[in-house]
């Protein structure tokens, strides 16, 4: 469970972290970073300016239910850019798994805009996933679950993205999501407000049953 944590805004007032229990560092920034290959340098220096982390590998992140997981020991994704604060791997992918021997030398991070940036871990083993609507979907969360096993010792976070009261979408998208989807009605003919972190809270407890959930707003 998540029992301490400290907040900590920088100069900038748009940065947060805290530590876990398992000694991990979630961070949280929306500070304007470009991660364009042509700037992913700068950007990733100027993230470690505000978080105490090692060099930091990111995700070729399209919208999928792709995890890699760095566990295995056949594991040898390519990274597709390097430098002595950033790594990008070069395989799509929207979620990655590790282990403590994973966080010895690299951070792990994901970007977001309007989508959700889930953790999951429980001391051992540990997901990041990028899940906006078509994750939740295509069942990123679940693909998580079946690749953790074990899934009553774990706990969660749930960062920021859009809010319920901003996120427009279709029948359609309600839909596709299914039976676990969180959403309102509105006014406007064929519309409906999506609670992303709604949805995954309720997708976390199906899958996972995790003895915290703890959001981020």
């Amino acid at each position: 469970m998540i029992s301490e944590r400290t907040f900590i805004s920088n100069q900038e007032g748009s940065s947060i972290y805290y530590e876990s229990p398992d000694g991990l560092i979630l961070g949280f920034t929306n500070n304007k970073l470009d991660f364009k290959r042509e700037n992913m340098v700068v950007s990733a220096a100027r993230l470690r300016e505000s978080f105490p982390i090692p060099p930091i590998t990111l995700l070729t992140q399209e919208h999928t239910n792709i995890i890699l997981d760095l566990r295995s020991p056949i594991f040898n994704e390519e990274r597709v850019f390097s430098s002595s604060d950033i790594a990008l791997f070069a395989s799509p992918a929207d979620g990655v798994i590790v282990s403590l021997r994973n966080l010895a030398s690299f951070s792990y991070g994901i970007k977001t805009a309007d989508c959700l940036p889930i953790f999951i871990g429980n001391g051992n083993n540990f997901a990041l996933l990028h899940a906006g609507w078509r994750g939740l979907a295509a069942g990123i969360i679940r693909r998580a679950a079946v690749a953790l096993g074990d899934n009553s010792s774990y706990y969660a976070v749930i960062g920021p993205a859009a809010g319920p009261t901003n996120y427009y979408v279709g029948i359609e998208v309600v839909e596709k999501i299914g039976e676990s989807t969180v959403y309102h009605s509105t006014a406007k003919k064929d519309k409906y407000l999506l609670d992303l972190a709604g949805t995954a809270e309720a997708q976390l407890k199906h899958y996972f049953n995790p003895q915290k959930i703890e959001k981020i707003n």
